[in-house]
């Protein structure tokens, strides 16, 4: 990895664009998986484990709020691809402009490929690279495969792989507890309507 700060690339390797954006939206703590953006070790380990920093680049309590912040952006764009009636998705739109204002790239083309890279280093510059992912992905026409999965308990981020893009869930196992759920509702619902019929 070069040692140049300025305008060199935030990691060896970037994950590709899809995967970027899901790794980072999953980071929350997700049926028993741990959070990893509890605090600044947390943010810094996860960081480097996946090469999205340099070892010596510091994180602090600021950052780890700011991708919170971002992150919750992108979970409500990711819900509103399953729910069109998903509250709060103006503000989170705002929200990552004013984070891509923060966060600049630049395009950078190879033989085989390009893409855009953060002009930033350490955290601010794995900022920048989220955001340029989250675009690449959407100018390419998948973004609204990518979602976060409608059951409540869950809201794992996923790339939608069916044909129709109707996936509305991670797996069939968070299906069948929604459809538990519901029918469950519709039960007591009914239950509620004919104790209020017997008592009129």
């Amino acid at each position: 990895m070069p040692e140049e700060r300025g305008a060199t690339p935030v990691a060896a390797t970037p994950l590709p664009g899809v995967q970027l954006v899901l790794e980072f939206v999953n980071t929350r703590s997700i049926v028993g998986s741990p959070e990893h953006l509890q605090d600044a070790a947390s943010m810094k380990d996860w960081l480097r484990s996946h090469r999205l920093i340099r070892q010596d680049d510091p994180v602090t309590a600021a950052d780890v709020a700011y991708a919170g912040e971002i992150r919750a952006a992108l979970v409500t764009l990711l819900l509103d691809h399953v729910d069109h009636e998903c509250e709060g998705v103006e503000e989170a739109e705002q929200r990552l402009a004013r984070a891509a204002d923060l966060h600049p790239v630049a395009p950078r083309i190879g033989v085989d490929s390009g893409q855009w890279m953060p002009l930033q280093s350490g955290v601010a510059g794995f900022f920048g690279a989220v955001l340029a992912a989250a675009a690449q992905v959407g100018s390419s026409g998948s973004w609204k495969r990518l979602k976060a999965c409608k059951n409540h308990a869950c809201y794992l981020g996923f790339l939608d792989r069916t044909k129709n893009s109707s996936a509305m869930y991670c797996s069939s196992s968070c299906s069948s507890q929604m459809a538990s759920r519901a029918y469950r509702t519709r039960q007591a619902e009914a239950r509620a309507a004919g104790e209020e019929a017997v008592a009129h």
